[in-house]
């Protein structure tokens, strides 16, 4: 029997918690969080469901809000559920390899999606996280084992 509560959620939208992102923030200081809202942003700039990162140009939008202020990382914790979850993949690594941005996701650890095999593995730099994310908000800690893709916009 399958269970449902490692592949499916009501709940889409997960903040990530601060001690990860701190982490994270040291290694790759980011500068745009572009699958955010003003209560969970964790940049300075951020993105939006209006301002709509998936379809977006992530540079354009940060030379649009602050000229002169180049974008030279970003990081993604987006949505989970299997289309937008591949989405935000695709769309974070086109960014990274078309304006030479480094990306860092933090995702689901889904080895079986053709995202994860086709996109993180070939693309990216995957760090698998020693235990469950437990997200901000959250009672527990996640149902599912969760890992770190980076794409260093080299490719």
């Amino acid at each position: 029997m399958v269970n449902k509560a490692l592949f499916s959620s009501d709940k889409t939208e997960w903040e990530t918690p601060e001690d990860l992102y701190r982490e994270l923030d040291e290694e790759f200081n980011f500068i745009l969080d572009p699958c955010a809202t003003m209560f969970n942003s964790k940049c300075l700039f951020y993105l939006d469901k209006e301002k709509d990162g998936l379809s977006t140009c992530w540079v354009d939008y940060l030379n649009n809000l602050m000229p002169g202020i180049p974008l030279t990382s970003a990081f993604v914790n987006p949505p989970y559920g299997r289309r937008i979850t591949e989405k935000w993949v695709l769309k974070a690594w086109l960014e990274s390899k078309q304006h030479k941005i480094t990306v860092v996701m933090l995702l689901p650890s889904r080895t079986d999606q053709w995202w994860f095999r086709e996109i993180c593995l070939k693309y990216g730099e995957v760090r698998f996280l020693p235990k469950r994310v437990k997200f901000i908000g959250a009672k527990s800690g996640a149902p599912f084992p969760s890992i770190v893709v980076v794409f260093r916009g080299k490719q």
